[in-house]
């Protein structure tokens, strides 16, 4: 009965995990400044906890992990989009579109990684989402977006 004390059901259990203390552990005493470091310590969280991790992605509460991932990443991306944007001014929904553009991105990528069983090195993701997505490309979406807007 203790259990129903705190929580509804298992999937508010699940909720409760993925919102305190995945984020307390991958957070620590603060988010580091580098996108990178901030996916090492995803990553380096998602493989000493693998099981629950794959648990919850074979699941039917595979929707927490979904939010989870989503607001983590949504994070990251506006602070790249942030220090990229000095200067560049867009329209808030266009702006929410470049960020939702490259968190699906980043999202599709850490799901393949999980759904293969974690098997891939995240240095070489980290690696190829920094050469293929990230430099230099959150600036260049936002010029484009301002180029468009001023009709040029």
């Amino acid at each position: 009965m203790t259990f129903y004390y705190h929580f509804r059901d298992i999937y508010d259990l699940v909720e409760w995990i993925y919102r305190s203390e995945v984020e307390k552990a991958i957070t620590g005493d603060g988010l580091p400044e580098s996108w990178e470091e901030r996916f090492r310590r995803f990553f380096a969280y998602a493989q000493e906890n693998k099981k629950f991790i794959m648990s919850t992605y074979a699941s039917v509460q595979k929707e927490y992990l979904l939010k989870f991932m989503y607001t983590y990443i949504v994070k990251i991306i506006s602070h790249i989009l942030d220090e990229a944007s000095d200067g560049i001014t867009v329209a808030p929904e266009k702006r929410k579109f470049i960020t939702d553009f490259y968190t699906y991105a980043f999202e599709g990528i850490i799901f393949s990684w999980v759904r293969d069983g974690m098997e891939q090195d995240p240095e070489e993701l980290i690696q190829m989402l920094g050469i293929i997505i990230m430099r230099g490309n959150g600036e260049a979406s936002l010029l484009r977006i301002l180029e468009t807007e001023n009709g040029s």
